[in-house]
Parts: structure tokens; sequence; C-alpha cells
């Protein structure tokens, strides 16, 4: 399965990072800005997420499982491993949902 089938099955191809983890496969390679904004938690998959979701002053989350997530992320970016770019958006999509069920309304 190709990262695109992956995140068009999850409803997450046209998302900020959905779309750029495609284009990326596409040309098969991720560009320095790719590369920089994963890396950065105010542009990273995590930061992309609902603001609401509880983070420290530097715009790291502070769910310890999501922090990990969007680590895991900068690194599958980095290596150009796109299916698991795209498994780890995945996952922090969820995650970052199940905080935000968590939150009052």
């Amino acid at each position: 399965m190709t990262a695109k089938e992956l995140l068009t099955e999850a409803n997450l191809h046209a998302t900020h990072w959905g779309r750029r983890i495609i284009t990326a496969e596409e040309l098969q390679g991720t560009t320095p800005a790719d590369i920089s904004d994963s890396g950065e938690w105010t542009t990273c998959a995590c930061g992309k997420q609902n603001p609401r979701i509880p983070r420290t002053k530097l715009g790291c989350p502070i769910d310890k499982y999501l922090e990990e997530l969007g680590t895991a992320f900068y690194e599958h970016v980095c290596a150009h491993r796109f299916l698991e770019a795209a498994e780890t958006l995945i996952a922090i999509e969820q995650r970052a949902a199940e905080l935000l069920a968590k939150l009052p309304a």
C-alpha cells in the first residue's frame, strides 16, 4: 500500500500534511521545507492539530504519547519514509481526537 492510498483510506489525503506526504511520495523525496516544518512544534503534524490540546510554552504537546508521535513523524519525514509518515499522521490524528474528547466543550 502507498502512503497516498493509506491517507485516502483514512480521509486525510486533503489535510495539510496528508498533501505534503503524498507530494513527497510522488516526487520520491521530501523537501528541505518539509523537513524543517516537520521538526517545529508549531508546524509539525502535532502543531496542525486543534489548538485546545494542552501544550508547553514551546508548543510541544503535554501528552507524552502525542509528543512521541510528533518526534517519530519528524524522523520519518527526514528519512523519506512516506508510508511510515502517513501511518504516524493517522496515529497523531487519532490521539488528538482522544485528547479532545476528554476536554470540556
